[in-house]
């Protein structure tokens, strides 16, 4: 799945952005030499559900996990873990009515010990003016930046609570991206799909590329199904229309349809929300982004026009 980050959302920007990803080649190695074509799968409608189910699924996913992919070294340790519960490389895994029935219980009760976990990464918040923190561990931070290799240490417990939520890994947190996250509002109450709230950010934000702000699920921590929008940003045409308020408005949709919307109508659903913030200024912007083929040359468009 490629991502890319776009000047704007027009026609344009987007042809742009789409060209470039399709300089991407994907091919085995051992077809270096002539390497095939690659398929590029347009999923604009297709629904890609990436939430973790905290039931059989689950078990049924790592399963098909450690049939395709090789043991790394640090995951040696769960081999036999999950051999007693009868997954096994090489194997079929098949278990019987009573073995679902605990695993199925299992993944609940897990799934109830890193909910009562997760409200806990926001203490201390970033600003202690502010219920906005930095969604992340520290013993996760060390580790995951150097590969976890430290033979020492390897806090399973804080990977795992973050990748409830996060599903992915900054090699360098802060180095062109960084992200605040909220669940509850300035009184201290928890986000409420069916109430309005208001988020205001400066017209002139110190940021070099954009800054957007989206709503998550609080269940299931992804988007959230079936609304007109997930976020605004400062590439959004709306947004950019309201500078002339000295700021930038935004309010979850619940009875209330004016200034500029975020969300949408959801009663009993809580909700957090998240702000990333892309290429931060000041920033410490490494060099070895180029080095590490982000090149015009590589490719007949350019980088600036796909940024």
């Amino acid at each position: 799945m490629l991502r890319s980050i776009l000047r704007s959302g027009s026609d344009a920007d987007v042809a742009k952005a789409v060209d470039y990803a399709k300089c991407i080649k994907l091919y085995p190695l051992s077809q270096a030499a002539n390497p095939p074509a690659t398929t590029f799968v347009d999923a604009i409608n297709s629904v890609y559900d990436s939430t973790i189910p905290y039931d059989l699924r689950f078990f049924q996913s790592l399963d098909r996990i450690v049939q395709t992919e090789p043991w790394l070294p640090r995951d040696k340790l769960m081999i036999d873990m999950l051999k007693s519960i009868g997954i096994e490389k090489g194997k079929p895994f098949s278990p019987d009515a009573k073995s679902q029935d605990i695993l199925n219980s299992a993944a609940r009760e897990a799934h109830a010990l890193l909910e009562s976990r997760y409200e806990g990464i926001f203490t201390p918040p970033y600003f202690d003016i502010s219920r906005w923190a930095l969604p992340a561990l520290p013993d996760y931070l060390k580790a995951s930046q150097d590969g976890f290799s430290d033979p020492d240490e390897y806090p399973v417990d804080s990977r795992g609570l973050i990748f409830t939520f996060a599903f992915f890994t900054p090699k360098h947190l802060g180095e062109g991206q960084f992200y605040l996250m909220t669940v509850k509002d300035k009184n201290g109450q928890s986000f409420d799909g069916s109430k309005n709230y208001r988020l205001t950010v400066p017209a002139d934000a110190p940021v070099r590329q954009y800054w957007s702000a989206t709503v998550y699920d609080r269940a299931t921590h992804g988007l959230i199904r079936d609304m007109p929008r997930s976020g605004r940003g400062s590439q959004s045409q709306a947004t950019k229309e309201h500078r002339r308020f000295g700021g930038h408005l935004f309010r979850t949709e619940g009875s209330a349809r004016q200034g500029v919307e975020l969300g949408a109508d959801e009663p009993q659903r809580t909700v957090r929300g998240a702000v990333p913030l892309l290429w931060p200024r000041p920033a410490s912007i490494r060099q070895d982004v180029e080095a590490a083929g982000h090149r015009a040359d590589h490719c007949s468009v350019s980088k600036e026009s796909a940024q």
